[in-house]
């Protein structure tokens, strides 16, 4: 009577297991949503017609005045995949990407903007590629998307897949892809795919999160933090992201005061914490680079930076230069890349 006791326990606690393992998905895709409603619909509409399907989307409602609750009500109704989180008042993305982490079930974690658009195949790509090789984060190159050029969608039948080592993960701010320059494909947080161990850890850290009192930089600095968790990553070369240039979520508004400091505290954190670049000319050359983002703000009309956010932007420079914190080689580093980016629009 005993063994059959013991052996009805084990199959009870194996059915168990086995129903916890399957009520995980592969991928929790985590959507911040505020005063998106004009663009919400499609944006939901692409990651749940994703090809992978066993998914999670946790959309956390920053208390958006306009119509995205009934938005994210609408969907939850339809598709038990969709889950909503609810503030109380507005806190920000920061908080807003915390409250879906905290919540997410999912063996990898994906972000995306609530005005933005995922390419159906994204997330299968991702997935298959950074379990190939055990990877921590797998990352894919994106669309610049505009009134006047949108994004054919098309099956993805060829692409190229790179693997690196942590040695190359934000040294430069320079993309992992070959001949392109511009430094989103590293700072944010849309377009990859994480393993939860490098937003969870294993028991002996304390999980990584975005820090609402680094501003708009929140994604930026917690890549540069993520570097500690990541052994290896892999890039594939396909535009799998379809980054909305005319949205209007946080990171399309105005350069303001707020983003300024926020490029500053890129900056301090850099000078501050000895893991969060290999060695002395990689933090040089990130600072530089943090540096270049900030004037090209300046230069290009499109961000609308005001003269009194420029003498901000100035008192900030000089005041990180007085404490050492970046070099007058760093500045004139910065200024020539501008200078080299002015020239090329004017010349093409």
């Amino acid at each position: 009577m005993s063994k059959i006791f013991r052996v009805a326990v084990i199959l009870l606690i194996s059915t168990f297991a086995a129903g916890l393992n399957a009520a995980a998905p592969k991928v929790s895709v985590i959507v911040p949503v505020y005063k998106t409603e004009r663009f919400l619909r499609e944006c939901l509409d692409s990651i749940l017609g994703q090809s992978l399907r066993d998914i999670e989307v946790i959309c956390v409602n920053d208390a958006s005045p306009d119509n995205c609750g009934a938005i994210l009500r609408e969907y939850a109704a339809k598709d038990k995949r969709v889950k909503i989180i609810e503030h109380g008042r507005n806190l920000g993305s920061a908080i807003a990407r915390n409250s879906g982490t905290d919540a997410a079930k999912g063996e990898y974690i994906a972000f995306a903007d609530s005005d933005d658009r995922l390419h159906p195949d994204m997330l299968k790509i991702l997935y298959d590629e950074i379990i190939k090789g055990d990877f921590d984060v797998a990352i894919c190159n994106y669309f610049d998307e505009t009134p006047q050029q949108r994004p054919v969608i098309a099956p993805i039948t060829d692409y190229k897949v790179r693997e690196h080592d942590v040695s190359e993960w934000i040294t430069d701010f320079s993309s992992p892809f070959k001949g392109d320059k511009r430094p989103a494909s590293y700072l944010v947080v849309w377009g990859k795919l994480y393993k939860r161990t490098v937003t969870e850890g294993d028991g002996s850290r304390e999980p990584l999160r975005f820090s609402p009192e680094h501003g708009t930089a929140d994604d930026w600095i917690f890549n540069i933090c993520a570097r500690r968790f990541i052994k290896k990553y892999v890039s594939v070369d396909a535009k799998l992201y379809f980054y909305r240039e005319y949205g209007e979520s946080l990171t399309r508004s105005p350069f303001s005061k707020s983003k300024t400091d926020g490029f500053c505290k890129i900056i301090e954190i850099v000078r501050s914490r000895p893991d969060s670049a290999p060695n002395e000319r990689h933090k040089n050359i990130i600072c530089e680079s943090t540096l270049f983002c900030m004037f090209e703000n300046f230069i290009f009309i499109r961000h609308k930076m005001s003269f009194d956010v420029f003498c901000h932007m100035v008192r900030r420079v000089y005041g990180l230069y007085a404490v050492g914190l970046v070099s007058w080689d760093c500045i004139k580093g910065a200024l020539a890349k501008v200078w080299r980016v002015v020239c090329s629009v004017l010349w093409k």
